[in-house]
């Protein structure tokens, strides 16, 4: 509970000391999304990529025109399908992780000019995250008849460190929905801390982002 309070205190104390003194306006709202994520093993990705959700709260404050600071707090779903299983197996068996992890960004926001009511803008910046949970649903292959495989699922919460800090960089635009705005963004996280509690080797989480927000 200490680290996941120091996840969102952190960054939210570094937003607030860049956005106080300015006047230029503040922008919240909320956003949803999907996730495709991979797990690397020593930098080199494990299994295949995994389907996940987003979504949470977001806040930007404008530094200029076309600079502006970003805040968001997101749940996510990140992982991997068909990879080896953590733990021994008395049948050959394939694994799918979920990580269910809360995901604090903190991003910096180069913001173009309005073009025909729409504003590009590219963005780059830190995420800490925290992982609530790790979940591996295991087939595991029978082969006995009637009987091919059969499914099982344990919590591996434990064999994962629970800090998952990585680099975020990406595209948006955003344009007016009647009296609100809408925000389209695409993003790119890389990992770079080791998720692992063994000393053997590193593992880390990579996520390819795609949402909608909302300014309230």
């Amino acid at each position: 509970m200490k680290k996941l309070t120091f996840i969102i205190v952190i960054p939210f104390l570094l937003y607030t000391s860049v956005s106080i003194g300015q006047d230029n306006p503040l922008h919240y709202g909320v956003k949803l999304g999907l996730v495709n994520s991979t797990m690397a093993k020593n930098f080199q990705n494990l299994g295949y990529s995994r389907i996940g959700i987003t979504g949470g709260a977001f806040a930007s404050y404008d530094l200029k025109k076309s600079l502006s600071a970003g805040l968001e707090i997101l749940y996510l779903q990140q992982g991997v399908t068909n990879t080896l299983p953590l733990t021994a197996k008395d049948y050959p068996t394939s694994t799918n992780i979920c990580f269910h992890t809360i995901e604090v960004p903190l991003l910096l926001s180069f913001n173009s000019h309005d073009i025909d009511g729409i504003t590009p803008r590219i963005f780059l910046g830190h995420s800490f995250g925290y992982i609530l949970s790790a979940i591996a649903s295991n087939r595991e292959q029978f082969d006995v008849a009637p009987v091919k495989y059969f499914y099982t699922k344990e919590n591996v919460t434990s064999k994962f460190n629970n800090l998952d800090f990585g680099i975020v960089m990406g595209i948006g635009i955003g344009f007016k929905a009647g009296s609100h705005n809408l925000i389209l963004d695409a993003r790119y996280k890389f990992g770079y801390t080791n998720i692992n509690t063994s000393a053997f080797d590193k593992y880390s989480n990579n996520a390819l982002t795609v949402t909608a927000g909302l300014t309230l």
